[in-house]
């Protein structure tokens, strides 16, 4: 090992726990990840880099996934078997349902322009 590199923590001797672990971390990758998305069209959109249509058909393509996201994580936390288990489920779908909000909200601003409509956006 090179001085200064830590060794990854090993892999859970158990394929299931494995699993859960995987579909955790690339589930919260997927959220952040969506709510950055989110975050840069509203900016670039306010800066004028993106014109109307292709900034609402951009943040479309970023939201409506979220409802198969949510449909399969409400399956693995009916699957999960230990109560970390579904409340790391439970957490990661209230993750969802805000990024749907924010979503929704940000199209409200658009739509009205009113200050009201960006600060619950924002």
């Amino acid at each position: 090992m090179t001085p200064g590199r830590r060794r990854a923590p090993a892999p859970p001797s158990d394929p299931r726990a494995q699993l859960t672990e995987t579909v955790g971390l690339l589930s919260g990758l997927y959220l952040y990840q969506t709510y950055l998305n989110i975050g840069l069209l509203a900016d670039g959109k306010a800066e004028r880099l993106y014109d109307e249509k292709a900034a609402r058909a951009v943040l479309a393509s970023v939201v409506t996934p979220l409802d198969a996201v949510e449909r399969q994580l409400a399956q693995i936390g009916a699957m999960a078997e230990t109560e970390g288990d579904r409340d790391a489920v439970g957490r990661l779908r209230h993750t969802v349902g805000l990024l749907r909000r924010q979503g929704q909200q940000l199209v409200s601003f658009w739509d009205s322009r009113n200050a009201a409509d960006g600060a619950r956006y924002e």
